[in-house]
């Protein structure tokens, strides 16, 4: 109707103007398609790219790039609709204008126009969904490869249902690093104005400073790594009131508890008048009035420098808070009571205190370093017919722990120290008042109400787990110095209150009861465990006797054990991750008997894939601890004139802007770390 009435260059114009209108269609569904790949994290087919390199920088280079042409492309076709509106405006009055339409043909056109670019619409629309939906489909089942076995990794035992997005955000661990929403650019300019304080030249200071400025004006915050789910459900879950997500005492799982079933059962544990009491006033403020009254003296003697006086003289009210970490591997889930004691008046003193007599410890030889350490150990000791393997521990060693008996044993020690002036000028009594200080400063609070531990040391405090240790390595000299005959110890390795033995077989009950005995408190009581079948598991290792009186070591992993290690996702430094890798491997190569390492290759990389590692990392991370195995550990000289050590300078760590700026600042010579909070 239009060729005959309008003739042929009138048509021409007519099917122009239908394709702008068909182009419109198109050009709307693809940026809404653009918005919600951007949205969803996700790349379009076209715009992704491929590397030969496999490195974590390449990777992260890659991921930038997709993201700037996928913006860059939804501004190319916000430019282009714009032209195509200009288009379909002009082409609708020249049209009307060069033909002379009258009202009812140009609604006419303007109907059959909308009708072609409604069909168009839908015929992308649809296309557009499945290439979308294959994207994400796809992203998904990158998510969850190797994901098998996860279900551990959360454990909710209280009346309440997770949402799937709940149970997804949960699973990723209580130290997975969230990617913040803006960069700190305060806490950056006050880490660069700290390592100007320590360079004397102004033009490098101008430097620094300079680079900085650059690197934060060009940067920009990463894609988050969690979904707009799992945000919500994160602000949802911090809010619910009527659940409490806590650490499992064992293992990595995250359990989700009944508020009030937690409160009745750290109210029924804070109820044993035999270990705790009630205080009518908080002594926080008397405590650090007695530090202060303490270490004034020290600091005019010069017992203690400024830096540390300012260090140790405490500033803020922080009363320890305890909570509970749940047993999931025990019946009735019992709780661990742990003091939180960070930023408490006592903390700081009370980690320099354990830094400065901590040398005193370990050098026994029935000390345990590590399970490394041990495993090179057992490999070289034969164990005869008559002899068995057998594993001691001590019953609540923190809380049963007598008080002043363990700081005499400390004093006693330090005595007898003729290296103690190389690390400090404190003498002897000064460090039994400092600690004895520490000490009876077990108080805590929780539920408004505070308490005072009535014995033994606070788990949680860092000074604690240092005087235990002393405690320890005093009761087994003497465990092993009067052993009855009849137990003859061919073996006793410790690892603070677990003890691996070899003694003679129908021994075990005699050597517990002798144990049981060397406490003259009776607060200090073992249980033993025998071995099954000729194998015992200690730390994490499985001990097999074979045939021949040797040693066969293996990798043990406990039933609470959930495979679950710091996800690659986090937003964490890429060194940390690799740092899993190599630990795992290490301690695999170390352990693991030749014959089984293949399996536990495999363990290892299963694990590792369920934690989101790409292979080239895990890869990587294998071949670094092989090299590591063949190279000599090369011994490190100080330089006689440096007489202090690099200032430290600490960075939050938001990815690709802190490693630009810990580049910059160590062409200036400062050391500097990633914070992750």
């Amino acid at each position: 109707m239009f060729k005959e009435k309008y003739g042929q260059q009138g048509t021409k114009d007519f099917r122009r103007l239908e394709r702008l209108h068909q182009k419109r269609a198109r050009l709307r569904n693809h940026l809404r398609f653009c918005l919600r790949c951007r949205d969803e994290n996700i790349t379009p087919t076209s715009l992704q790219l491929k590397t030969s390199i496999r490195t974590q920088t390449a990777q992260n280079i890659i991921e930038r790039a997709q993201r700037a042409l996928l913006k860059e492309r939804i501004r190319n076709v916000i430019t282009k609709q714009r032209r195509v509106e200009d288009e379909l405006e002009r082409g609708h009055l020249d049209l009307k204008r060069n033909y002379k339409l009258d009202k009812q043909m140009e609604e006419l056109i303007k109907g059959h126009m909308m009708e072609k670019q409604e069909q168009e619409f839908i015929k992308v629309k649809e296309r557009h969904i499945k290439k979308l939906n294959r994207l994400i489909n796809k992203k998904k089942r990158g998510e969850i490869q190797g994901n098998s076995t996860p279900n551990s990794w959360v454990c909710n035992i209280s009346q309440y249902k997770l949402t799937e997005a709940e149970e997804s955000i949960l699973k990723k661990g209580l130290n997975f690093a969230v990617t913040p929403k803006e960069i700190p650019y305060d806490e950056f300019i006050v880490a660069t104005e700290l390592a100007c304080q320590q360079i004397t030249d102004e033009g490098k200071k101008a430097e620094l400073r300079n680079n900085v400025v650059g690197i934060l004006k060009n940067s920009q915050i990463q894609h988050s790594n969690i979904t707009k789910e799992e945000q919500s459900a994160m602000t949802a879950l911090s809010k619910n009131e009527q659940i409490i997500i806590l650490p499992a005492d064992k293992g990595r799982t995250t359990v989700v508890m009944d508020r009030e079933k937690y409160k009745q059962q750290m109210k029924q544990m804070l109820e044993d008048k035999n270990t705790y009491e009630i205080l009518k006033k908080d002594p926080t403020e008397n405590i650090k009035k007695n530090m202060k009254k303490l270490l004034k003296p020290l600091h005019e003697k010069g017992k203690i420098t400024e830096k540390m006086y300012k260090h140790w003289i405490p500033t803020a009210n922080i009363t320890p808070r305890i909570y509970g970490t749940p047993k999931i591997h025990k019946q009735n889930t019992p709780l661990r009571p742990i003091v939180d004691s960070i930023g408490t008046p006592t903390y700081n003193m009370a980690k320099d205190i354990s830094r400065i007599i901590s040398p005193l410890l370990g050098n026994t030889d029935q000390h345990c370093k590590n399970s490394i350490e041990l495993a090179k150990e057992l490999k070289e000791i034969t164990i005869e017919d008559n002899d068995i393997l057998i594993s001691h521990d001590v019953t609540s060693l923190f809380t049963k722990t007598p008080t002043q008996k363990t700081i005499d044993i400390v004093v006693n020690r330090i005595r007898q120290d003729k290296t103690l002036h190389k690390r400090t000028n404190l003498t002897a009594d000064d460090i039994a008042q400092l600690i004895g200080l520490v000490a009876n400063s077990t108080y805590f609070t929780y539920d408004n109400t505070i308490y005072k531990q009535l014995e033994g040391f606070a788990m949680g405090n860092p000074l604690s787990a240092t005087l235990c240790e002393f405690f320890m390595e005093d009761l087994e000299q003497k465990a092993i110095a009067t052993a009855p005959p009849n137990c003859k110890i061919k073996l006793w390795k410790r690892y603070v209150d677990d003890i691996l033995e070899i003694i003679p077989k129908g021994q075990t009950e005699t050597l517990t009861q002798h144990l049981n005995n060397i406490d003259d408190t009776g607060n200090i009581k073992f249980t033993y465990e025998l071995e099954t079948e000729g194998s015992i598991a200690f730390m994490d290792m499985k001990i097999t006797r074979q045939t021949d009186g040797t040693l066969n070591i293996n990798t043990y992993r406990k039933p609470t054990h959930t495979d679950q290690y710091l996800l690659w996702t986090s937003e964490h430094p890429t060194i940390h991750k690799m740092s899993v890798i190599r630990t795992l491997y290490h301690r695999a190569n170390i352990i693991t008997e030749e014959r089984d390492r293949k399996q536990e290759d495999k363990h290892i990389q299963h694990a590792l894939k369920t934690c989101r590692y790409p292979t080239w990392a895990i890869n990587k991370g294998k071949r670094q601890t092989k090299t590591e195995r063949k190279e000599q550990p090369k011994q490190r000289t100080r330089n006689p004139e440096r007489q202090e050590p690099k200032p430290v300078i600490t960075l939050p760590y938001i990815r690709g802007i802190t490693e630009k700026i810990t580049a910059t600042k160590k062409q200036q010579h400062k050391h500097t770390t990633d914070r992750k909070d």
